[in-house]
């Protein structure tokens, strides 16, 4: 007679975060945010980069200097506009033409989407040099590259 041998395994248990361990972490996010504002702030009133703040030795939590320059440039924490292809207003009214086109059994590959967004960024290439008193909407490099090359290499795939 074989007897089969079972064994028991225990079932993988996930450590429990404690609420005071979620608002350690609360607070130490926020103590960077506070450090990096007080940071920018600094370096805007000494007229300095993120280099000089840091050796200064006040702002222990933060450890580049590269994401003090950042935040002097502009570009604030979680949004990348100056990585985007199109605007928000571009995108959206690009996505309404295909969606119609698409409603009316007119749907478009890949490479008319491609011209298409190549032809919006002509478009705001040459409203750009215009010389009006409308607001300059500037082309990010990635858009500039776009341009230059003449293809979208990163097809839509948001919404």
């Amino acid at each position: 007679m074989k007897t089969k041998l079972r064994i028991k395994l225990k079932p993988v248990i996930q450590r429990h975060r404690s609420h005071t361990h979620d608002m350690l972490i609360h607070e130490t996010i926020n103590a960077k945010d506070k450090q990096m504002s007080d940071a920018v702030q600094y370096c805007q009133d000494n007229n300095c980069r993120g280099y000089a703040a840091l050796q200064t030795g006040r702002f222990p939590l933060i450890k580049d200097p590269r994401t003090v320059n950042k935040r002097l440039d502009g570009y604030s924490k979680g949004h990348q506009e100056h990585l985007r292809i199109l605007t928000e207003d571009e995108e959206n009214s690009l996505v309404k033409h295909i969606k119609n086109k698409n409603r009316c059994m007119q749907g478009l590959n890949k490479k008319q989407t491609t011209n298409l967004i190549i032809d919006i960024l002509k478009i705001r290439e040459f409203n750009n040099k215009k010389k009006s008193h409308r607001t300059y909407n500037k082309l990010s490099l990635n858009a500039k590259r776009t341009l230059q090359t003449n293809r979208y290499i990163y097809f839509l795939n948001q919404r």
